[in-house]
């Protein structure tokens, strides 16, 4: 088995579309991650540059920490296309074991290999006809079974579930389960539809124009949208978006929608990173199954109700979908309620909140304002001196060799060049165990204080409560990483902070 990672994959033909932008991975050992986006977002080119098929145009890919071979057949990758492989003139048979034929393996292993798959997908009566006289299942598992008997270190599948509807779409997706359950091999599955990303998979990729707008597991990425892109593509009905002012009054998080005010509970209020946002308009998301009806949860949640009138009822039995509008807004809604509510079009009825599972956006970038942020932004001071610059904000002054911006500046650092100092220690000592070179780049120290860590699939996120800084700095880590509260050192990688004057 093996570990891909991919850096800095830049992907742009000849007639100035750029296909892929900036793309940065890292996949486990055994892991099945989908790839998932709206159409042309380049789902499809990722998995040809991964499987050798296209060159990228920048950036390197990285297999077990060596940059992979430009030989396709060294890369060991089984690619099962969008549209079908096999060959229309031979039998399921045939078409198994041409791969094998064309590696020259020997003829009873192939024998053994073709059987064994087709055994595993159901296909032993379907092995001496042709393509054309079998169903599409069967001719989809087929291009699976094809893949599976070259025994390869990953499979990537564009698209496999192609135009299977019902009971036959479930059918496959279960089998591409059970054969990644069985090999323990690496999966990346490129997927159209949102639903079959989240249930299968144990990380989602999401795409948006080539670039990455969100990478987590598939339940963070719909808990905790990174952005408003994310929030708005996974789930149907789609998340809510509404216009309001977020106030802080006695020490406690409101947002001001049109007539109503909505109390933001202290667990959701805390994870607001930028006090700046207070006093301004940001874009509120909402998810329908978050909107609820029941008279305990009204009584129990009076901070959240809002008035909205019903403009259409849906009634699907498990289930009733109500399309709102709230009072004071002109923005239409859709609320997902009990199956034993009953109120009808033209009814006027109180909704609650959620409040622990709302969400909020900068309404210019559409990234979000609560949770891991897209960025840190501190304001600072640089002087210049004689060996580089003096960087300071709060208690943090720090010496950069780098000659920088003189004056007031905007600082900007990304979430995942912060990181803990007792963490990157770790991380130095196992690469000097394992015989590889140190870290060589250049960092300075930022003194905090954790207020609260989060954990999640890919890391831990530390939020951090730094001088000079309104709100929270956020600094991602190792998943593994433990944080007790109180004084922490955190470590910023020089090179990769941005400066914006101010004038």
């Amino acid at each position: 088995m093996a570990e891909f990672e991919l850096k800095n994959i830049t992907k742009k033909y000849g007639n100035g579309t750029i296909a892929l932008h900036n793309i940065n991975l890292r996949i486990a050992q055994g892991e099945l991650v989908a790839v998932t986006g709206m159409p042309d977002s380049g789902k499809s080119t990722l998995l040809r540059i991964i499987a050798g098929l296209e060159k990228q145009t920048e950036g390197e890919i990285l297999i077990d920490g060596k940059p992979a071979p430009p030989d396709i057949r060294a890369r060991d990758a089984a690619m099962i296309f969008q549209h079908y492989g096999l060959r229309p003139n031979l039998t399921v048979y045939a078409n198994l074991a041409l791969g094998l034929k064309l590696r020259k393996t020997d003829k009873e292993e192939i024998d053994v290999r073709v059987r064994e798959a087709a055994a595993q997908l159901g296909l032993t009566a379907m092995l001496n006809k042709k393509p054309k006289k079998i169903t599409e299942l069967q001719r989809r598992r087929a291009m699976l079974a094809r893949a599976l008997v070259r025994r390869p270190e990953i499979f990537l599948l564009d698209e496999p579930l192609g135009t299977l509807k019902g009971r036959a779409r479930t059918a496959l997706r279960t089998d591409i389960l059970n054969v990644h359950k069985q090999l323990k091999t690496t999966f990346i599955c490129a997927a159209a539809d949102f639903s079959e990303a989240l249930s299968c998979a144990e990380r989602v990729v999401l795409l948006d124009c080539g670039e990455i707008a969100g990478y987590d597991a598939p339940q963070s990425l719909y808990d905790n949208p990174p952005n408003q892109f994310a929030a708005a593509y996974f789930g149907a009905p789609r998340i809510n978006l509404f216009k309001c002012m977020l106030t802080r009054e006695s020490g406690k998080m409101y947002a001001a929608l049109d007539a109503h005010k909505i109390l933001i509970p202290p667990a959701r209020a805390r994870r607001l990173f930028d006090e700046a946002y207070i006093g301004k308009e940001v874009v509120l998301g909402v998810r329908p199954e978050n909107f609820h009806a029941e008279e305990v949860f009204l009584a129990g949640s009076p901070d959240t109700v809002i008035d909205a009138h019903i403009e259409n009822v849906e009634r699907l039995g498990h289930e009733t979908i109500l399309h709102i509008r709230v009072a004071g807004s002109k923005d239409d809604a859709t609320a997902r309620v009990c199956a034993r509510q009953t109120a009808v079009a033209g009814d006027t009825i109180k909704l609650a909140l959620d409040g622990n599972r709302i969400h909020f956006f900068d309404p210019e970038t559409g990234h979000s304002i609560t949770g891991v942020p897209h960025t840190n932004r501190i304001f600072a001071e640089v002087e210049k001196t004689e060996n580089g610059s003096r960087l300071a904000f709060g208690d943090t002054k720090a010496l950069i060799a780098a000659p920088l911006v003189a004056g007031n500046v905007r600082l900007e650092i990304d979430p995942q060049f912060l990181i803990e100092k007792k963490a990157f220690d770790a991380m130095q000592l196992a690469r000097l165990e394992k015989g590889e070179p140190p870290f060589e780049d250049e960092y300075f120290e930022i003194q905090g204080k954790l207020e609260f860590a989060e954990k999640h699939a890919l890391f831990t996120a530390l939020f951090v409560s730094v001088a000079g800084k309104r709100g929270l700095v956020v600094a991602l880590c190792p998943p593994e990483t433990v944080c007790a509260g109180g004084d922490i050192t955190l470590l910023a990688q020089a090179s990769k902070i941005r400066l914006y004057a101010i004038g």
